[in-house]
């Protein structure tokens, strides 16, 4: 038994006349840490953005735990966190 992607104009299997064989729609580009980058490309890239501040905090409090011996108490932790939706979802 064989499968065989249909053939198209581009080669994609779509008939899309995108040069790189995307229909808009198909594809969402999705980051994590929202940055100057996320703004600047066309379409805006879509983000998970978090209180890197609170983070970094949370990466202390832990890392000052191992060094002095003190057990970890609290085995999860979480940041804020929210979706920035762009032109990329």
């Amino acid at each position: 038994m064989s499968t065989s992607k249909k053939s198209s104009p581009n080669g994609t299997g779509t008939s899309s006349p995108n040069p790189r064989g995307l229909i808009p729609g198909d594809l969402a580009v999705l980051g994590f840490g929202d940055n100057d980058s996320a703004t600047q490309i066309t379409p805006g890239r879509a983000t998970i953005t978090f209180d890197s501040a609170a983070l970094g905090h949370i990466a202390g409090q832990l890392l000052l735990a191992r060094l002095t011996g003190t057990p970890n108490t609290e085995p999860r932790r979480a940041v804020e966190r929210s979706f920035v939706e762009r032109g990329s979802v």
